[in-house]
Order: C-alpha cells, then structure tokens, then sequence
C-alpha cells in the first residue's frame, strides 16, 4: 500500500523494502518449495536474486513409466522506481546439475534484458 510506496521512495528504507518485496510478494507466488540460492544487492540498489524452483517447470520428463516436471531456476532483479517496483526476470529448465547457471552467468542473462528495458522513473 501506501507505506510500501513511501519506503520505496526513502533511500533509509529502499534496500529493506526490497527484501520485503521478494519475501512478501516474489517468493508466495512460486511453488513452496522455492529456495533462494544466491542474494545480493548489487550497484544503482538492484537486489539480484537466484532460485531454484523444483517441480515448477511445465516441462516433463518420462523415465521408467514416471512422469515429473522439470526444476526451473530463476534469476531477478528486484529494483524501485519512484512509486512503483519493477521485476527482471530470466528462467531457464536445466536438465542437470551441469546446466545450472552461476550467480555470475545468471546476472549475464539478466543484464542483457534489463539494459534494453526502459522504465518508468
């Protein structure tokens, strides 16, 4: 509500208002089982945010008569605007361990999305 917007706009309260916003409104709106694998604030206040989702993909593998959903892993920039908040966001389904990205590969794909947006000030 109007308290959110009020500390989105306090350079004091930004950062905190930012974890609220990935707790409160990001992470309810994944699976239960998301877990956050990499956090950190980088430059110009973005909060960068890596997860991974199990079982969230809608791909499916078939393996021995046994049909399960693929993991997603998510990759986000958290960041504020004057009034509003603003995700990035990158997913990939990695098929094995091997095909996971690093915190700094993730940041990759999500810099290269982030740098052709334009957002509302």
């Amino acid at each position: 509500g109007d308290d959110l917007v009020k500390s989105l706009s306090d350079p004091e309260t930004r950062q905190q208002s930012l974890q609220a916003i990935l707790k409160n409104i990001l992470l309810p709106a994944r699976s239960p089982k998301a877990e956050i694998t990499h956090q950190e604030f980088l430059p110009n206040e973005l909060l960068f945010v890596v997860l991974n989702d199990p079982e969230a993909s809608n791909l499916v593998q078939e393996s021995n008569g046994v049909t399960a959903r693929l993991d997603n892993q998510e990759g986000y920039y958290i960041f504020a605007g004057k009034e509003w908040f603003y995700f990035a966001y990158y997913y990939q389904t990695p098929r094995s361990e091997s095909q996971l990205l690093s915190p700094p590969e993730m940041q990759s794909k999500l810099d290269g999305f982030y740098r052709g947006c334009q957002f509302q000030p």
